[in-house]
């Protein structure tokens, strides 16, 4: 079984990078000073998601590395989740709507998203 070099950790985290940091960047705006780059950070969210996962696709297949296989499991279900989520959350009204909305939009992508940024970057050392 092959082993990915320093070389394929470091592109991963400079792609992961390109748009992971913007992202934080536009969530701290958002929240201190300007509330629209909320959705900033939101459609920037949307390529750190597509390129993770297609690193996370990449490493299970090509090294059968097994913590890839959890994060890929991890990140389906919340996208699973967040689409039935969707089809239930019109059916039912109730107070904590704006709470489930702000947690699966916001505080569960970014921190799957911080994760498998913290995995790669200590796969990159452990190399």
């Amino acid at each position: 079984m092959n082993r990915p070099t320093k070389e394929i950790y470091h592109s991963d985290l400079v792609f992961q990078g390109l748009f992971y940091f913007p992202m934080m960047c536009s969530y701290l705006i958002g929240i201190i000073i300007e509330p629209g780059a909320l959705m900033l950070g939101l459609f920037i969210q949307f390529f750190v998601g597509v390129i993770q996962v297609l690193s996370g696709l990449f490493h299970s297949i090509r090294y059968k590395d097994k913590e890839h296989q959890y994060y890929l499991g991890v990140a389906i279900a919340c996208l699973a989740l967040l689409f039935v989520g969707k089809m239930f959350l019109g059916m039912i009204y109730f107070w904590g709507e704006e709470a489930l909305i702000v947690l699966f939009l916001f505080i569960i992508p970014v921190g799957i998203a911080t994760w498998y940024y913290r995995l790669t970057w200590r796969a990159y050392k452990r190399v």
